[in-house]
């Protein structure tokens, strides 16, 4: 199929498709087209200018099907973007999608590059304590700190989220480690002046 123009541009609608929230019978579709297992491997690891590939770009707008078709064609969880992210880190809302990516998945607290976010940290925002727990019991750790010193901890309280703050403490979470304000966690409450 190397000779079919469609196929030669698989990778590109591939990730074209994910963008414009095609299903998931597109995607397998398009995999479909791809004879040689080398080739599709290829593919659904093609990286944009951005680095992002399909299965970052299917992690960031939620799509738990298309990831689960991505991984059984071998997309890479371990490759990271310009960023320095990997997909693990925009699994937010997803216990599914983070359930399927952490056995795929090297250094659970890789740190973006700029950030220093690890996976945990960046769920946060999320406000799902099952995607924190999914994450803390495929080993994440509760005590990495992101390039301002904070820790899942400390970004719990700043996002407010009473079930995260309480799942981290009982988890071992360090409710007096400093960031670089010098703030604890607690400090970091929106509701502390």
């Amino acid at each position: 199929m190397g000779d079919n123009p469609f196929s030669s541009n698989v990778a590109t609608t591939l990730t074209a498709s994910l963008y414009i929230y095609l299903s998931v019978d597109l995607v397998e579709y398009l995999l479909a087209t791809i004879e040689e297992r080398e080739k599709v491997i290829e593919v659904v690891n093609k990286k944009d200018q951005g680095g992002w590939s399909p299965l970052m770009s299917a992690c960031s707008a939620g799509f738990d099907r298309v990831v689960k078709v991505l991984l059984d064609h071998g997309a890479d969880a371990n490759a990271t973007n310009n960023g320095g992210q990997m997909a693990l880190h925009y699994v937010k809302r997803s216990v599914s999608m983070a359930e399927m990516l952490i056995p795929h998945t090297e250094y659970i607290d890789k740190k973006g590059s700029a950030t220093k976010a690890t996976p945990l940290c960046k769920s946060i925002v999320g406000g799902n304590v099952d995607v924190v727990a999914a994450l803390v019991e495929g080993g994440a750790c509760v005590h990495e700190k992101n390039a301002s010193g904070n820790t899942a901890l400390h970004l719990a309280y700043e996002e407010g989220d009473a079930a995260i703050i309480s799942y981290l403490i009982e988890h071992g979470a360090p409710t007096n480690a400093t960031n670089n304000d010098k703030k604890i966690p607690s400090q970091c409450s929106r509701n502390t002046a």
